[in-house]
């Protein structure tokens, strides 16, 4: 998990210099993608309530035995972020200027703030149902 918690905190900023590249955003922000799902499906983080959320260990057989699932449904994310990327990216030279323009003093664009809303959306989701399949195979694992 540390090597894990260090990548995440790492690797996109040594990554920096792909943004302009072709498609470096994309490799970019699915390589932050991949480490903050992975982290955040396998470690024992807090829920809103007073009991932490259980930690998964990648070798326990329960996870080994979904951890084919698991990938593949991360592949499909990862698919769906990209598409997301690319259709922000094709839509902005259309948009307003003050859209997609970080000058003027406003702050972040509006559209960078709406692809990153839909990122950490996906994310979510993908964290949660991760964490609802495996703590579902730790069920029936357990019951034989």
């Amino acid at each position: 998990m540390g090597s894990l918690f260090l990548g995440f905190t790492a690797g996109p900023v040594a990554m920096i210099p792909l943004i302009d590249v072709p498609y470096g955003l994309q490799i970019v922000t699915g390589v932050a993608y991949t480490l903050l799902v992975t982290f955040l499906t396998f470690a024992r983080v807090r829920s809103n309530t007073s009991t932490p959320l259980p930690s998964y260990l990648f070798t326990c057989p329960a996870v080994r035995q979904r951890l084919a699932r698991l990938v593949l449904r991360h592949a499909g994310f990862l698919v769906v972020l990209f598409a997301l990327e690319a259709l922000g990216l094709a839509i902005g030279p259309r948009l307003p200027a003050w859209w997609t323009s970080w000058s003027g003093g406003r702050g972040v664009p509006p559209l960078f703030t709406a692809l990153s809303f839909l990122g950490l959306a996906l994310a979510w989701a993908e964290i949660g149902t991760n964490r609802w399949l495996i703590d579902r195979a730790h069920r029936e694992f357990s019951t034989g």
